[in-house]
């Protein structure tokens, strides 16, 4: 079992329940994405500044870096880490099936970003999702081994899988 640690001041996160059961981790199988991926990188991948990063499912063979600004329905899926260190991070999922926005198989997630919004699941089932942010909207689930949340003035809240909200 893992660990979830919040820090900071005027977080607005829902569905919040103390002393909780746990439940096992959600699965999204990594060969859906494989088999259904947009664009394929083989390799580690930055996202550069002024780069622009197309719609669908980018899976990565290696880690990734989110230096450019992030616009649109993207999945990134990576065997490896996933650093967004973007200044506009503005993120819906593009894979329809399980919604979600960022999936790191075997590393952590991490997010260094202010003003981020983000509609999806960030899945790191084997890391840590670590969200060092300020003034960020995230609506969907951080999903991790561990995940740490700090900043100021975050939200979030539940995907409602019945609406497509």
């Amino acid at each position: 079992m893992g660990t979830i640690s919040v820090n900071g001041k005027a977080h607005d996160i829902a569905l919040q329940q103390s002393n909780a059961e746990s439940v096992p981790m959600p699965v999204y199988p990594y060969e859906y994405y494989v088999a259904n991926a947009t664009y394929t990188y083989t390799g580690s991948k930055t996202f550069g500044k002024g780069e622009t990063i197309p719609d669908g499912i980018h899976l990565v063979n290696g880690s990734v870096t989110v230096q450019g600004d992030v616009n649109g329905n993207v999945t990134i899926v990576a065997t490896g880490g996933i650093s967004v260190k973007s200044q506009t991070v503005n993120l819906t999922y593009a894979d329809e099936k399980y919604k979600v926005a960022l999936y790191s198989r075997d590393g952590n997630i991490s997010f260094t970003s202010n003003g981020v919004t983000v509609k999806g699941v960030i899945y790191a089932p084997n890391g840590e999702c670590k969200v060092a942010s300020s003034t960020s909207r995230f609506t969907g689930a951080i999903v991790g081994n561990t995940v740490d949340i700090s900043g100021q003035d975050m939200t979030l809240n539940p995907l409602d899988y019945g609406t497509g909200n």
